[in-house]
């Protein structure tokens, strides 16, 4: 499985490099707090697969990046398991997720952004 770092997620996205980046957990924590310019995907809805694969535009070569709370979730190491068993075939776990994310100071988005 690949991992990325906060530091290697953050350069792809301030350079605007075509990342597909994806919250994995359910609706309800996405709308609380979640990386800005992600969009949600819940791992377990059954169509996870076909939606990512839409959101993908089809290419299964486009470079995503899954993520959920903390290094103790287990949401993306699975959402990484689907896709990659889909044939995606550029597919990161950002494996730190929100709580990494804050941790290095950069800003989250949604109702409970600003919150611990």
């Amino acid at each position: 499985m690949n991992t990325i770092t906060t530091d290697q997620l953050t350069q792809w996205l301030e350079a605007g490099e075509d990342v597909l980046l994806i919250d994995v957990l359910p609706p309800e924590d996405f709308e609380k707090k979640h990386i800005p310019g992600a969009e949600n995907i819940p791992v377990q809805a059954d169509d996870f697969v076909e939606r990512v694969d839409r959101r993908a535009s089809g290419d299964r070569k486009r470079r995503v990046v899954v993520y959920c709370s903390n290094e103790q979730c287990d949401a993306s190491p699975r959402a990484v398991q689907r896709l990659e068993k889909a044939r995606f075939e550029n597919v990161f776990a950002y494996e730190s997720g929100i709580a990494g994310y804050r941790k290095s100071g950069r800003p989250l988005a949604g109702t409970d952004a600003t919150s611990s």
